[in-house]
């Protein structure tokens, strides 16, 4: 049975976040090709719209609410409000196949399910048709022109009521997520990083991920460890190759970064190679979950950006959930 990851929120720690530094931005997401900004004060308020939207639903003390999609804004506000409520907050893979997606439903029993793909609502609605459930389905996607309303889901924008942010000023000191919730540890992750006084930035969608990366370069980026691996191969397969001068340019540089030798022309050369993919300001990588056991000349080590290695937030889990806390 793929695990599912038990959250521990620190809500105290973002509430006091959020009364520290009210206007600081806390969540940066592209939507519909525009960057927006949401301040902690926003991000509060809208969490407390959205637990009197998840009550009224369902969601109070002991419940189990499933989240289930690409890391964003919205997924966060419901992990948020829904642990004010005092829920049991549980991300679920988004490949999951039918029948284990079948055999979670009915284990878990969850009082509300929040799903980020349009995709996966009709998998989900069988497996809650199959443990007869009557749990509500909030859908956080954009629906094509003339999709009918009455799908078997809640549009999450019901619940939220417009969708905020203002207009992101251009900067890049962001820690950079491109992640779902197949990264069992990642939500716990991004909300301690946020109650850290970190803004968050989410690309559009993980397909977009490389354009948004590129506008943003961001200064830190968190990953879990089968994203780094993809990640070095994908921007390995794009460096030039061959018997050329740019190749061999390339592999010069790379070499006398591996071994810390790299003069003011490999210098200027990497930062060449690294932005195009959005790494040109990138100065730290943070594998959550990994034992840092990698192999020294990794791809990233040699482009000259730093390694730096974090538990998985599943580690601190013999902290208890906070229940019950009321809104700022």
């Amino acid at each position: 049975m793929p695990a599912s990851s038990n959250l521990r929120l620190s809500v105290a720690e973002l509430l006091a976040t959020a009364a520290r530094r009210p206007q600081a931005e806390a969540l940066r997401h592209k939507r519909r090709g525009v960057w927006l900004a949401w301040s902690w004060a926003e991000v509060l308020a809208q969490a407390d719209q959205l637990g009197e939207a998840l009550r009224s639903r369902g969601v109070g003390a002991g419940s189990v609410v499933a989240v289930s999609g690409e890391y964003a804004p919205t997924l966060a506000l419901v992990a948020i409000a829904a642990t004010h409520l005092g829920a049991d907050v549980r991300t679920v893979p988004t490949q999951l196949g039918r029948v284990a997606l079948a055999e979670w439903v009915a284990k878990h029993r969850p009082a509300l399910v929040f799903l980020g793909q349009r995709n996966q609502v009709g998998p989900w609605r069988a497996a809650l048709d199959r443990a007869a459930l009557a749990a509500p389905l909030v859908l956080d996607a954009q629906l094509p022109w003339g999709h009918p309303g009455s799908a078997g889901f809640t549009p999450a924008g019901d619940l939220l009521g417009a969708a905020g942010g203002v207009p992101a000023r251009n900067s890049s000191d962001v820690l950079w997520i491109e992640e779902a919730t197949d990264w069992a540890d990642g939500l716990s992750y991004i909300l301690q990083a946020a109650a850290s006084g970190r803004a968050i930035a989410f690309p559009e969608s993980r397909l977009a991920a490389h354009r948004d990366r590129r506008e943003t370069q961001p200064v830190a980026a968190a990953v879990s460890p089968p994203h780094q691996a993809a990640l070095s191969a994908d921007l390995a397969a794009r460096l030039p190759t061959g018997p050329g001068v740019a190749a061999r340019l390339t592999r010069a540089a790379l070499e006398a970064g591996r071994g810390g030798r790299a003069g003011w022309p490999q210098r200027w050369l990497l930062r060449r190679l690294r932005r195009p993919y959005g790494l040109a300001r990138l100065r730290e990588l943070i594998v959550v979950g990994a034992d840092g056991q990698e192999a020294a000349d990794d791809l990233f080590a040699a482009l000259g950006i730093t390694r730096s290695y974090a538990s998985p937030p599943a580690a601190d889990a013999a902290r208890a959930a906070p229940h019950g806390l009321a809104y700022a």
